[in-house]
Protein backbone atom coordinates (compact mmCIF):
# COMPACT_ATOMS: atom_id res chain seq x y z
CA UNK A 1 0.00 0.00 0.00
CA UNK A 2 1.34 3.64 -1.06
CA UNK A 3 1.80 6.06 2.30
CA UNK A 4 -1.54 8.16 1.21
CA UNK A 5 -3.20 4.86 1.32
CA UNK A 6 -2.40 4.18 4.52
CA UNK A 7 -2.97 7.43 6.03
CA UNK A 8 -5.83 7.86 4.48
CA UNK A 9 -6.89 4.12 6.35
CA UNK A 10 -5.45 5.36 9.65
CA UNK A 11 -7.62 8.55 9.51
CA UNK A 12 -10.78 6.49 8.06
CA UNK A 13 -10.53 4.64 11.70
CA UNK A 14 -9.92 7.48 14.02
CA UNK A 15 -12.64 9.51 12.52
CA UNK A 16 -15.09 6.50 12.67
CA UNK A 17 -13.49 5.78 16.85
CA UNK A 18 -15.19 9.40 17.21
CA UNK A 19 -18.83 8.63 15.39
CA UNK A 20 -18.85 5.16 16.72
CA UNK A 21 -20.62 5.60 20.20
CA UNK A 22 -20.48 2.06 21.27
CA UNK A 23 -23.36 -0.78 22.14
CA UNK A 24 -25.96 1.56 24.10
CA UNK A 25 -26.67 0.04 27.65
CA UNK A 26 -30.76 -0.14 25.99
CA UNK A 27 -29.04 -2.54 23.47
CA UNK A 28 -27.67 -4.47 26.19
CA UNK A 29 -30.22 -4.55 28.59
CA UNK A 30 -32.75 -6.21 25.66
CA UNK A 31 -30.41 -9.45 26.55
CA UNK A 32 -31.66 -10.05 30.27
CA UNK A 33 -34.44 -12.10 28.07
CA UNK A 34 -32.42 -14.32 26.57
CA UNK A 35 -31.98 -17.78 28.73
CA UNK A 36 -28.72 -17.93 29.75
CA UNK A 37 -28.14 -13.77 30.96
CA UNK A 38 -28.26 -13.86 34.81
CA UNK A 39 -28.33 -10.39 35.66
CA UNK A 40 -27.85 -6.67 34.55
CA UNK A 41 -26.71 -4.22 36.82
CA UNK A 42 -26.00 -0.29 35.90
CA UNK A 43 -24.44 2.27 38.10
CA UNK A 44 -23.14 5.79 37.74
CA UNK A 45 -20.02 6.07 39.68
CA UNK A 46 -18.64 9.58 39.13
CA UNK A 47 -18.54 10.72 35.50
CA UNK A 48 -18.79 7.25 34.65
CA UNK A 49 -21.81 4.87 33.63
CA UNK A 50 -21.14 1.41 33.88
CA UNK A 51 -23.05 -1.84 33.49
CA UNK A 52 -22.05 -5.32 34.24
CA UNK A 53 -23.99 -8.15 32.41
CA UNK A 54 -23.68 -11.56 33.56
CA UNK A 55 -24.31 -14.98 31.91
CA UNK A 56 -23.42 -18.30 32.01
CA UNK A 57 -21.93 -20.23 29.09
CA UNK A 58 -21.30 -23.90 29.22
CA UNK A 59 -18.32 -25.69 27.95
CA UNK A 60 -19.30 -28.48 25.45
CA UNK A 61 -16.45 -30.42 26.06
CA UNK A 62 -16.30 -30.49 30.35
CA UNK A 63 -19.98 -29.68 30.86
CA UNK A 64 -18.90 -26.82 33.33
CA UNK A 65 -20.31 -24.00 33.66
CA UNK A 66 -19.01 -20.95 33.59
CA UNK A 67 -20.31 -17.69 34.49
CA UNK A 68 -19.38 -14.42 32.58
CA UNK A 69 -19.04 -10.34 33.44
CA UNK A 70 -18.94 -8.29 30.86
CA UNK A 71 -18.27 -4.46 32.01
CA UNK A 72 -19.28 -1.90 30.14
CA UNK A 73 -17.97 2.34 31.05
CA UNK A 74 -19.49 4.62 29.27
CA UNK A 75 -18.62 8.21 29.67
CA UNK A 76 -21.75 10.83 30.46
CA UNK A 77 -22.05 11.63 27.36
CA UNK A 78 -22.70 7.99 26.43
CA UNK A 79 -19.62 6.92 24.37
CA UNK A 80 -18.85 3.48 25.56
CA UNK A 81 -14.81 4.11 26.80
CA UNK A 82 -13.99 0.12 27.66
CA UNK A 83 -15.49 -3.52 28.01
CA UNK A 84 -13.76 -5.42 30.29
CA UNK A 85 -14.38 -9.60 30.37
CA UNK A 86 -13.76 -11.65 33.71
CA UNK A 87 -14.48 -15.54 33.05
CA UNK A 88 -14.99 -17.66 36.18
CA UNK A 89 -12.37 -17.01 38.93
CA UNK A 90 -9.87 -15.35 36.90
CA UNK A 91 -8.84 -12.09 36.66
CA UNK A 92 -10.71 -9.35 34.73
CA UNK A 93 -9.02 -8.84 30.86
CA UNK A 94 -9.59 -5.48 28.94
CA UNK A 95 -11.34 -6.46 25.62
CA UNK A 96 -11.55 -3.12 24.03
CA UNK A 97 -10.53 0.16 24.91
CA UNK A 98 -11.50 3.65 23.40
CA UNK A 99 -8.11 5.16 24.87
CA UNK A 100 -5.84 2.39 23.64
CA UNK A 101 -7.31 1.95 20.22
CA UNK A 102 -6.70 5.70 19.80
CA UNK A 103 -3.25 5.48 20.53
CA UNK A 104 -2.60 2.62 18.36
CA UNK A 105 -3.62 4.20 15.80
CA UNK A 106 -2.34 7.98 16.55
CA UNK A 107 1.14 6.03 16.84
CA UNK A 108 0.65 4.72 13.58
CA UNK A 109 -0.27 7.71 11.96
CA UNK A 110 2.83 9.72 13.43
CA UNK A 111 5.15 6.94 12.45
CA UNK A 112 4.09 7.05 8.86
CA UNK A 113 3.93 10.84 8.22
CA UNK A 114 7.29 12.17 10.56
CA UNK A 115 10.06 10.55 8.14
CA UNK A 116 8.30 11.80 4.61
CA UNK A 117 6.23 15.04 5.02
CA UNK A 118 6.84 18.17 5.87
CA UNK A 119 5.74 19.79 8.92
CA UNK A 120 3.07 22.35 6.68
CA UNK A 121 1.48 18.52 5.18
CA UNK A 122 1.43 17.10 8.14
CA UNK A 123 -0.82 20.06 9.53
CA UNK A 124 -3.16 19.84 6.35
CA UNK A 125 -3.94 16.14 7.02
CA UNK A 126 -4.60 16.95 10.91
CA UNK A 127 -6.77 19.36 9.52
CA UNK A 128 -9.09 16.73 8.24
CA UNK A 129 -9.37 15.03 11.34
CA UNK A 130 -11.71 15.31 14.62
CA UNK A 131 -10.99 18.77 16.35
CA UNK A 132 -10.54 16.02 19.71
CA UNK A 133 -7.14 13.93 18.11
CA UNK A 134 -5.25 16.48 16.71
CA UNK A 135 -2.88 18.00 19.95
CA UNK A 136 -2.82 14.75 20.80
CA UNK A 137 -0.86 13.81 17.01
CA UNK A 138 0.93 17.10 17.61
CA UNK A 139 1.90 16.38 20.59
CA UNK A 140 3.58 12.78 19.84
CA UNK A 141 4.72 14.25 16.54
CA UNK A 142 7.11 16.41 18.72
CA UNK A 143 8.32 13.51 20.82
CA UNK A 144 9.10 11.95 17.69
CA UNK A 145 11.16 15.01 16.30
Amino acid sequence: MSLVNDLNLIVDKLTSLYLFKGIQPAEIADTIFEKNYSSLNLEKINDDIILVACFYEIDEYTDETYKHQLKYVYSEDRILQLVEQKVGNKSAKIQWSREIEIDKLVEMFVALVKPFLHQERIHTILSTLPQEIRPVIEFKLKLAA
